[in-house]
C-alpha cells in the first residue's frame, strides 16, 4: 500500500517546481475505514465489497480508496476496486474502471481527492479482455473514469500510469513512462508529470527544471 505522506510530498514538489500556486486536498491516512451502506459484503451470497482501505479524505469528509469486490459465483473475486465513501454515511460508490478480463476481474485504486470531490488514481487498462498495462485516471462526481492518456497527444512519448494527488484547482501529479525518441535507441523511463483537469484544449509538453508539465496550448 502506498504511503500517503510520500504522495503528498511528491505532489507538493511537482507543483512547486512548476510555479503553480494551489492548495492541495489534504490526503489523510484512513486505513480500515468502515464501508457505510451498500455495497457491502454478504457472507450468505459471497457478494459485495469485503473491507475497505481509505487513502485520502477531503474537508467535506468524503473519502476515497479501494475495496475487494466479489460477485455471486459464489464468492468470485473481481479484484480491488476504487471506491468513494460519502461523509453522510450513505451508500459507498464504486468508481468506474478501464475494462476487465473475461471473468470480470480488474484492479483500480483511488489515491487522492480534492475539495470538489474529483478523485485521481490508477486503473488497469484492457483491450479485447487482455490487460495492456496501468493508466492514470480521474473520476468526477459521476464516478465515470477519464483516462488521462486520452487528454494528451498520443505521439508525445508518454504513457501516464498513476495519478497520485490533485489540487483544488485541478492540477494532477503522478508518474508515467516516457519514451524520448520513439523507435530510437534511448529506452523508456519513469518520470513525474503535472497536468490540469478537466482539460478541454490541446495539451503540450513543457519541461521545467527536469519536470514534465502537461499544459494547455492556446492557438
Amino acid at each position: 500500500m502506498k504511503s500517503v505522506r510520500r504522495m503528498a510530498c511528491l505532489a507538493a514538489f511537482l507543483l512547486a517546481a512548476a510555479g503553480v500556486v494551489a492548495v492541495l486536498a489534504s490526503p489523510v491516512q484512513a486505513n480500515y475505514i468502515t464501508v457505510y451502506g451498500g455495497p457491502t459484503y454478504d457472507p450468505a451470497t459471497g457478494a459485495g465489497f469485503l473491507g475497505g482501505f481509505g487513502q485520502a479524505v477531503n474537508d467535506a469528509g468524503t473519502a476515497v480508496g479501494y475495496a475487494q469486490k466479489f460477485v455471486v459465483a459464489p464468492g468470485l473475486d473481481q479484484g480491488l476496486r476504487a471506491v468513494r465513501w460519502d461523509a453522510s454515511g450513505t451508500a459507498a460508490t464504486e468508481l468506474g474502471n478501464l475494462g476487465t478480463d473475461v471473468y470480470g476481474y480488474t484492479r483500480c485504486y483511488a489515491w487522492a481527492i480534492n475539495s470538489a470531490g474529483t478523485a485521481v488514481g490508477s486503473a488497469e487498462w484492457f483491450y479485447a479482455g487482455l490487460i495492456e498495462g496501468t493508466h492514470a485516471v480521474y473520476w468526477g462526481l459521476d464516478g465515470v473514469p477519464v483516462d488521462l492518456n486520452d487528454l494528451i497527444d498520443p505521439s508525445s512519448g508518454w504513457i501516464l500510469t498513476e495519478a497520485l494527488a490533485i489540487s483544488d484547482t485541478g492540477w494532477v501529479t503522478g508518474t508515467g513512462q516516457f519514451d524520448p525518441d520513439g523507435t530510437g535507441y534511448l529506452g523508456t523511463y519513469q518520470r513525474g508529470f503535472l497536468m490540469q483537469v478537466p482539460e478541454p484544449a490541446t495539451l503540450s509538453l513543457l519541461v521545467v527544471g527536469g519536470l514534465a508539465v502537461l499544459r494547455r496550448r492556446r492557438w
